[in-house]
């Protein structure tokens, strides 16, 4: 929905932008690991694209401040 409605996209991480690109840009060549994790969770409709879909999992401990 965003990437038809907003020419830009800001990606906000923390409460912090960690990146910020047109919109079409930032859905084909994703930069940061957050923003690649974010596009990994968007469902497809086709089962077949859903069901092979691989998801970028963030691990570690989110930082205390």
């Amino acid at each position: 929905m965003v990437r038809q409605a907003a020419q830009r996209t800001l990606v906000m991480y923390l409460g912090r932008v960690v990146e910020a690109a047109e919109s079409d840009s930032l859905y084909h060549v994703p930069s940061h690991p957050y923003t690649k994790a974010l596009l990994s969770a968007v469902p497809n409709p086709d089962p077949r694209v859903e069901r092979n879909r691989q998801r970028i999992i963030l691990e570690g401990e989110l930082p205390n401040s």
